[in-house]
């Protein structure tokens, strides 16, 4: 991602959703879960989704993704990784990240 597409592209859907989550779906969300959710804004990006298109039981099914995403992808039949802390392999960050992608595209569809 250039530095304008970040700028001008993904900042400002990440400070919308930001601004959803954190001031009112899921503003008790703990500090801890900030990979999960970024995961979630990314997604939405790369989807071109819009928070304020959700309903309410998207926007519940998201916040619980957040808090418990292996067993919320579980109920989606998406298998969510646990990292162990490396980019590649079948439990690296890029297969979280592209598992939260098919889940929220579930979600959402």
């Amino acid at each position: 991602m250039t530095y304008k597409e970040m700028r001008d592209g993904f900042f400002p859907v990440f400070e919308n959703w930001i601004g959803y989550v954190l001031g009112q779906k899921g503003p008790s969300l703990p500090i801890n879960k900030r990979r999960t959710l970024s995961a979630v804004i990314g997604a939405a990006y790369v989807l071109s989704i819009n928070p304020s298109d959700l309903n309410d039981q998207q926007w519940v099914d998201l916040v619980e993704f957040v808090r418990r995403p292996q067993q919320i992808a579980r109920t989606f039949g998406i298998d969510y990784p646990q990292s162990r802390g490396k980019w590649r392999g079948t439990k690296g960050y890029k297969a979280q990240f592209l598992a939260a992608r098919d889940l929220v595209r579930r979600i959402v569809s």
